[in-house]
């Protein structure tokens, strides 16, 4: 009889009870929460590839000022170091600030987290722009500290943005995580784009990290105005009002985290092991490398070290990331750990067997570009892909009400790892 009458109903011109249930819940509207989650996630590491693709400028502004000639086998300390030293502070607030946020967030509004942390960075965006300006040839040590005393701002801030998000997106439908992890590899994309434009103009370091830089302003800008726009409509708040229902009004237990960690061990090893393998030698390492023509032309001496190291690389990666998501069989397991701890014994003694310079005591077994790109390549879609699955496979390892609580730890765990691995990068220089 309930099936004649909902026939009859349908007939009649009166949808059922479910179809109606179903056409009243709320839609993204144009698809702008998918947009916005893409555009925090590039956000999110933004500041980092500003930082290291802008090699050009921080070559220029801690260069040996007695001098005008440019010799690469005799840069100065800060110029070796830069790159490391700025992934150890970055890392190692990374890594405090997301153990600090992991504990007080079940405390946060996530709205006004994101929204605050996003208006500070936007803040030290501005600072750094404006010593673009300053001659700091006479106290470049103190220039280095302001420097990094901004990297550790900015990470911080990254670290209640990154928490937050994953906490808001774990009550969305499942596909609104590909965006923000996809987002996160464009971020490379985005700044080395930028900078190759720059170069193209010929203009000089100063004028280049100008307009890197604000543009990276507008970006941030924008970011946090889709933000502010996205959480009005009815389908943000809708999940919102889910997310608030559910949310946890005490830290988790050690018994809760061991049991979470126990499910998701294959994704927290994997991403381990893809940390382990990248930080040591990219940016740190490969930031160093140099074309084999060097001193012949503007490819070798302006835009080998931008389109090789920054943008095949994140490019790679982003290919990476988007064949895991669509990929319809995945690696997972054990067996993907087995492949993620080779690879690591293939592309780190690889990429330091390049063309990178200064060196005293390793050999260069890949001194040609081709043999450097096919390398770069390989070694940036592995790390996208691996990235993601590691994430997308969580969803899977643990049960629906746990999620948010898997990638809070997943993040925190890797903010720990990554502060390990932001030490190994001047190892690396230091071996070559």
């Amino acid at each position: 009889m309930k099936n004649t009458s909902e026939q009859e109903k349908v007939q009649n011109g009166v949808k059922p009870s479910n179809a109606v249930k179903i056409s009243s819940q709320p839609k993204d509207p144009f698809h702008l929460i998918y947009i916005t989650f893409f555009l925090v996630g590039i956000l999110l590491l933004l500041p980092h590839n500003f930082f290291t693709t802008a090699n050009q400028y921080w070559m220029h502004k801690f260069r040996n000022t007695t001098t005008s000639a440019i010799n690469v086998d005799d840069r100065t300390w800060w110029q070796i170091e830069f790159a490391s030293i700025l992934t150890i502070i970055s890392q190692t607030t990374g890594m405090c600030f997301n153990i600090f946020v992991t504990l007080i967030r079940f405390r946060l509004n996530t709205r006004v987290t994101v929204i605050c942390a996003t208006f500070v960075i936007l803040v030290l965006f501005g600072v750094v722009l404006i010593f673009i300006f300053i001659e700091t040839d006479t106290w470049q040590n103190q220039f280095f500290l302001i420097t990094m005393i901004t990297v550790a701002g900015i990470n911080a801030m990254k670290s209640f943005i990154n928490i937050s998000i994953y906490e808001v997106i774990s009550f969305f439908p499942s596909e609104y995580l590909i965006p923000y992890l996809v987002g996160q590899g464009t971020a490379g994309i985005f700044s080395a784009v930028f900078q190759i434009l720059s170069l193209s103009l010929g203009a000089d370091s100063n004028l280049t990290a100008m307009i890197y830089f604000s543009s990276g302003i507008v970006f941030i800008a924008i970011t946090l105005a889709m933000f502010m726009i996205s959480i009005q409509t009815t389908f943000f708040k809708h999940h919102l009002k889910e997310a608030a229902t559910k949310k946890e009004k005490e830290p988790l237990s050690y018994t809760q985290i061991f049991y979470i960690f126990k499910r998701m061990w294959t994704s927290v090893a994997t991403m381990a092991i893809v940390i382990f393998t990248v930080i040591p030698v990219h940016p740190a390492v490969a930031s160093l490398v140099v074309s084999d023509g060097l001193g012949e032309g503007k490819w070798s001496d302006l835009f080998f070290v931008p389109v090789t190291t920054f943008f095949m690389y994140c490019v790679s990666d982003v290919c990476g990331r988007i064949i895991a998501s669509k990929a319809k069989k995945k690696f997972s397991g054990s067996y993907l750990v087995v492949i993620t701890l080779i690879r690591f014994f293939v592309f780190v003694p690889a990429i330091m067997m390049c063309n990178a310079r200064p060196r005293r005591n390793l050999p260069v077994l890949f001194p040609h570009d081709w043999q450097y790109m096919i390398i770069i390549i390989t070694f940036g879609a592995s790390s996208g892909y691996l990235a993601n699955i590691s994430y997308i496979n969580v969803e899977k390892l643990v049960a629906p009400d746990q999620k948010t609580d898997a990638f809070s730890l997943l993040s925190t765990s890797n903010g720990v790892i990554l502060f390990l691995a932001s030490f190994m990068g001047q190892v690396c220089v230091q071996i070559l």
